[in-house]
């Protein structure tokens, strides 16, 4: 099975104000027809559909809000083996079923991509009904140029 380099996956609900980020960045990077010829996926709510995305890709870059207790606005980038993620009894998030459990359930049936980095932004406000806060709306940029340096050394390690 061949399978793709990189995509790029945003989680997030939409309706929950800066819970939408990567589906706004997805759509600032279709705008701007950036990244050629990696996938661009929004996931939405639907985080178990991520390990329909895992088995078939050598780097899965994801993109959501995620509650990290710093300033709203921070970004940072990391990847899933540099953190432990907290396996819930509770499935539910925003998201219907958390990450760490799409993690140990893609490890278990063995869907696990050879890579995986997360690009999280603190997020201001989540609340049903509302768009994205000014200070969200305003890292874009930051979090595209971190998917830049992310691609590049990527694609710079595959071949070196």
């Amino acid at each position: 099975m061949i399978k793709d380099p990189i995509k790029i996956i945003a989680i997030g609900n939409t309706l929950c104000g800066d819970d939408g980020i990567g589906y706004s960045v997805l759509q600032d990077l279709r705008e701007r027809s950036s990244f050629p010829g990696i996938p661009l996926i929004n996931c939405g709510v639907d985080v178990l559909s991520l390990i329909d995305h895992f088995s078939d890709t050598e780097h899965v870059i994801i993109i959501d809000a995620v509650k990290m207790g710093a300033q709203p606005g921070t970004i940072k980038v990391f990847e899933t083996s540099d953190v432990e993620f907290t396996v819930l009894s509770n499935l539910f998030s925003l998201h219907g079923i958390n990450l760490a459990n799409v993690l140990e359930l893609a490890e278990i049936i063995g869907a696990v991509p050879d890579k995986i980095t997360i690009i999280g932004i603190e997020p201001e406000q989540i609340h049903v009904g509302k768009g994205l806060s000014s200070t969200v709306a305003n890292a874009r940029e930051e979090i595209i140029e971190n998917l830049r340096s992310v691609i590049y050394g990527y694609q710079h390690q595959t071949r070196g």
